[in-house]
């Protein structure tokens, strides 16, 4: 249905985060869900997002291997120890230690 005349186009922005105690973690739980974008794009993945260890084990092609190295360049991954300096910094941890 054409829009009306004089309204423009939207845009619509998502954000993926994945947060975890290690880059290394966080990278692993990003991968499992680029290598669920690939599954679907195949008509596979209907079983929901890959476990790391599903993921890992994904034979991929070339291609794929490509693609996953690409979207992984372009992703933002901070662990959470990081982030966590930020909210101590300004009275935003609710994660209590043990005394």
């Amino acid at each position: 249905m054409p829009g009306k005349m004089g309204i423009g186009p939207e845009v619509i922005i998502t954000v993926s985060i994945f947060c975890a105690e290690t880059t290394e973690q966080s990278r692993n739980i990003a991968r499992s869900s680029i290598i669920w974008g690939i599954q679907k794009e195949k008509g596979e993945g209907k079983n929901g997002i890959p476990s790391i260890k599903e993921a890992a084990e994904d034979p991929l092609s070339i291609q794929e291997k490509e693609l996953v190295a690409k979207m992984e360049k372009r992703m933002s991954l901070e662990i959470q120890k990081k982030l966590g300096k930020k909210y101590l910094s300004n009275g935003r941890n609710t994660r209590r230690e043990k005394s």
